[in-house]
Parts: C-alpha cells; sequence; structure tokens
C-alpha cells in the first residue's frame, strides 16, 4: 500500500506539472501574439510627424515644349500665347537656371526670304515678353527656321497655323 500511495504521488504531481507548463507556454504564446498585432500608438504618432515634417520633393523640370502659334503674317502675342508663356515661365522656376530655346517657324504662304524673317519677328517676341517677366537673356538662344521645317506639311502657297509658331524647351 505504501508503494501505492506513492505512485500516486508521483502520477499526481507529474500531470500538476504538465499542467502548469501547458498553461504557461499558452500563456507565453498569447502574450507573444498581443506584442506581434498590438499597434504602438507612439511609433504609429513619431512616424506620421516625421512623414508631416519631411521636406516635399523638389518640383521636376517641364523642360517643353511650350508652343505658341500666331496670326497669319503677324508676331504680335495673343492672349493665348500670353497665356502658355505665363505657363512656361512659371515652369521654368523649376529648371535650376537652365538655358532656353526658343525657335520661330512659319507656313509657306509667303517667300522663302520672307518667311525667315517672319519667323526671327516671332521668335524675337517671344524672347522679350520671357525676358522682361523674369527670364535671365544670358539664358536665352533665340533660332528662326522659317518655313523649313513645317509641323504640318503642306504645299508651298499654304496657311497654316500650326506652322506659324515658336516653341520653348528648356536644358537644350
Amino acid at each position: 500500500k505504501v508503494h501505492d500511495d506513492w505512485q500516486q504521488k508521483q502520477l499526481a504531481s507529474a500531470a500538476a506539472g504538465a499542467a502548469g507548463a501547458a498553461a504557461g507556454a499558452a500563456d507565453a504564446a498569447a502574450e507573444a501574439a498581443n506584442t506581434d498585432t498590438a499597434s504602438d500608438p507612439i511609433g504609429d504618432l513619431m512616424a506620421e510627424t516625421d512623414a508631416a515634417l519631411a521636406p516635399p520633393l523638389p518640383a521636376r523640370c517641364n523642360a517643353g515644349p511650350y508652343i505658341v502659334f500666331f496670326d497669319w503674317d503677324s508676331a504680335r502675342l495673343t492672349p493665348e500665347a500670353k497665356s502658355v508663356l505665363d505657363n512656361a515661365i512659371d515652369a521654368y522656376g523649376s529648371c535650376g537656371g537652365a538655358n532656353v530655346r526658343v525657335a520661330g517657324y512659319t507656313d509657306t504662304s509667303g517667300t522663302s526670304s520672307y518667311a525667315a524673317g517672319l519667323s526671327q519677328r516671332m521668335a524675337s517676341s517671344v524672347t522679350n515678353y520671357l525676358v522682361t517677366h523674369g527670364v535671365d537673356a544670358t539664358r536665352v538662344n533665340t533660332t528662326a527656321f522659317g518655313e523649313s521645317q513645317l509641323r504640318v506639311p503642306t504645299a508651298d502657297g499654304v496657311r497654316e497655323i500650326q506652322n506659324r509658331r515658336v516653341e520653348i524647351t528648356y536644358g537644350g
């Protein structure tokens, strides 16, 4: 009988130990699960604050082209042309003082020599507008192409507004 009592105590002790170990493991697992999925409000707030205080990304230079169209036989800037040029000037601010290329083109409605002069007057009109509105004159390169590079292919003597243009690009 002493042996039986001793054996029962050993079995009870072993069962209690196993139950305690299982409960401890379950508690540890639950705590780990809570730690892994619980949010860290202070850490979250710090991350949001860091993101809000980060400097904005620099504006990307939009190099163009910005295209201004002209009425027939005219180098006068229309209100629509001035609006395009204002957008080009705003964009120039993010181009870090880049070089500015101003290129004038005409249609085929006049003689080649007249077209060359008109495209120069159109390009000069645009250059003057840019410079009087803050673009550094030493950065501007003005070129006239006359009727040599048509945007819309036409026969000689055709009036085509898309060919009567000045194109502004940055960085070239």
